[in-house]
């Protein structure tokens, strides 16, 4: 049997404040969607694990604030 191997990538999602980038992190990982969000103090990370044909892949995704 061969191993699965796991790959990570990470995506960074960045713009302006009060955009909206946490509306589609969230309703792509968690498959939820709120009109609702406070201002993101720090960073938001988001991991999903994802498989393409025979590998496994972890998104992680990383809003962080504005410097």
């Amino acid at each position: 049997m061969a191993s699965r191997r796991r790959t990570l990538l990470k995506v960074i999602i960045l713009d302006v404040s009060g955009v909206g980038k946490t509306s589609p992190m969230n309703q792509y990982v968690n498959r939820k969607f709120s009109n609702q969000y406070k201002a993101t103090i720090g960073a938001d990370f988001l991991t999903k694990e994802v498989q393409v044909e025979d590998r496994s892949f972890t998104l992680q995704n990383e809003k962080p604030r504005k410097a």
